[in-house]
């Protein structure tokens, strides 16, 4: 009987090893590359069963680290400007029924304002006056290519 015990010990002393656990990593790394699409759909799965987990976690994570939200979203923002102004556009088009054929690369953004003359700058956190401003020539059109121009945010709120 002691042998039997000892066996067991054994056994459970291996399945806690770091050796097993090294063959299973590797064991588990190729596998994922082998199977692509099954992990695709293992983490579509996982992201859909657990919104509300990631959703509280990002929430807890961004109490603690409000900077880090700031800085990140502040460097994309000044990155991606014209795609950001696109999305904001097809937001508001859509909650205003209005028509939208614009594309990020239909935005372009003036070194000064075509109002005022200063130079448009952009700001980090909240809009300034000098940060450009998506504006439609004629209301009635909607955001289409030929009927939006940039402007300051100061102009289109005299």
């Amino acid at each position: 009987m002691p042998f039997k015990d000892l066996a067991k010990a054994e056994a459970e002393a291996y399945r806690k090893s770091e050796g097993r656990k090294k063959i299973a990593r590797k064991a588990s790394k190729k596998w994922r590359k082998n199977n692509p699409g099954a992990v695709k759909t293992q983490w579509k799965n996982w992201y859909r069963r657990n919104k509300k987990h990631r959703k509280t976690y990002k929430q807890k994570y961004h109490k603690v680290h409000p900077e880090k939200r700031e800085r990140q979203w502040g460097r994309w923002y000044r990155t991606h400007q014209q795609n950001w102004m696109c999305s904001q556009a097809k937001r508001r088009a859509k909650n205003k029924r209005l028509s939208f054929d614009l594309r990020p690369d239909d935005i372009v953004i003036p070194k000064r304002c075509p109002v005022f003359g200063f130079i448009l700058k952009i700001s980090k956190g909240r809009f300034s006056d000098r940060s450009p401003s998506l504006d439609r020539i004629d209301p009635t059109k909607g955001y289409i290519k030929n009927n939006i121009k940039v402007i300051s945010w100061s102009s289109r709120y005299p």
